[in-house]
């Protein structure tokens, strides 16, 4: 008796229940406990041909149309047969040795059914459909041989992948082997049907390499047009930042030039009111003025730039010999005139400093913003500079 009370204690309840998870007989609908199960049953509920989530997808779908439609009762889903009832006492009633018999060619057959499909998993071809060129010429039983080798080797290459993402070398290296000595020995074969599958075999090889090497010949030339495109990208993208870079140094360096210049210009502290239109300390302040007109308007092209230093040079004396007394208010007029022509193209000043201010005689009606205004400007005053008898611009 305490042999048996201590077979009793050992036995875990929850051990047919996990038997149950295990083979699937009682999992939850949703997928929630898949993870249970274990064995064959396992691999072929998660093996990419059953697809068995897609198509439990698809039956509670189709249920629950069923069910809107008012097409499934209770009534409806009993079998009228067999209603899936046991009296008490029937699971134990012993069957007839033809239904033991019965069952166990079931069995068979289920076992042959499941081998067949763990086979068909690994090929890569319909049964029956020769996958070796087949020319008029050629003999049916040296095509059947060929394609044969060609089944074995394409079965062998895909268990030869598998095993090298499963980390399988030594599986791999076997394969490799194999197919290896398909090939020699399909090649040192001496009877004229062996030479014949032989060449059928080469034939269907040399057709598989072409494909392969133009699929990776395009794959190559994908590569190189990605590579080529990405540098090119870059290559944009590094003289992008170099011209912003550029770009920044430059306005730095601007911004640089013009707090070393002074900000404020009148009329007085430009030669106003002077007999021969000031001193030279009132023609250093206007050409300070126009360095500052400079740094604040868009750039001149290169050829008048070059010209700018000696133009200015003129044109502050220039204004005091030939305005005298009103050269502040003349000179500062035409500054004017550059800034209101400029409008929102006029540059930024360092700190946020506003632009210059007009001078009382300047228009109050502002003329249309033109990026060009400084240039018109400055070539006008190169033009009215005097020029030597013997002097010639090329």
């Amino acid at each position: 008796m305490q042999d048996v009370a201590a077979a009793k204690a050992s036995i875990d309840p929850l051990e047919s229940v996990r038997a149950h998870w295990a083979v699937g007989l009682s999992n939850a609908l949703d997928g929630s406990e898949d993870y249970l199960l274990s064995g064959e049953p396992k691999k072929v509920w998660h093996s990419q041909r059953a697809d068995m989530a897609r198509r439990r997808q698809q039956i509670i779908e189709h249920v629950r149309q069923e069910v809107a439609a008012g097409n499934l009762t209770w009534e409806k889903i009993r079998h009228p047969l067999d209603p899936g009832v046991l009296e008490e006492g029937q699971e134990i009633v012993e069957h007839s040795e033809a239904s033991v018999a019965a069952c166990a060619a079931d069995a068979e057959s289920a076992e042959r059914e499941r081998k067949q499909d763990i086979l068909l998993d690994w090929e890569s071809v319909e049964e029956g459909h020769a996958i070796v060129p087949v020319e008029p010429h050629d003999c049916p039983e040296a095509v059947a041989q060929a394609d044969e080798m060609a089944q074995r080797l394409v079965l062998l290459s895909n268990v030869s992948r598998a095993a090298a993402s499963a980390k399988l070398p030594q599986v791999q290296w076997y394969c490799q082997r194999e197919q290896h000595r398909i090939e020699k020995n399909a090649a040192s074969v001496n009877a004229e049907k062996g030479k014949e599958a032989a060449a059928i075999l080469h034939r269907h090889l040399r057709v598989t390499r072409e494909n392969d090497n133009a699929k990776l010949a395009g794959l190559r030339d994908e590569a190189r047009k990605r590579r080529t495109n990405f540098a090119k990208v870059k290559r944009l993208r590094a003289e992008a930042q170099h011209k912003k870079d550029l770009k920044k140094e430059s306005e730095a360096a601007r911004l640089g030039k013009l707090s070393e210049l002074p900000a404020l210009f009148d009329a007085k502290n430009c030669g106003q009111g002077h007999a021969k239109g000031g001193t030279q300390e009132h023609v250093r302040k206007r050409k300070a003025c126009m360095q500052r007109l400079r740094l604040r308007s868009p750039p001149l092209p290169d050829w008048l730039d070059a010209l700018y230093d000696d133009i200015t040079a003129w044109h502050v004396e220039d204004c005091g010999k030939r305005l005298k007394g009103a050269a502040g208010v003349g000179f500062l007029n035409g500054v004017d005139r550059v800034i209101a022509g400029l409008g929102h193209h006029l540059l930024p000043a360092e700190g946020g400093a506003p632009p210059m201010p007009k001078s009382s005689s300047s228009s109050s009606k502002e003329a249309a913003a033109d990026p060009k205004a400084f240039e018109k400007f400055v070539v006008a005053l190169r033009d009215k500079m005097p020029k030597a008898a013997t002097a010639l611009v090329v």
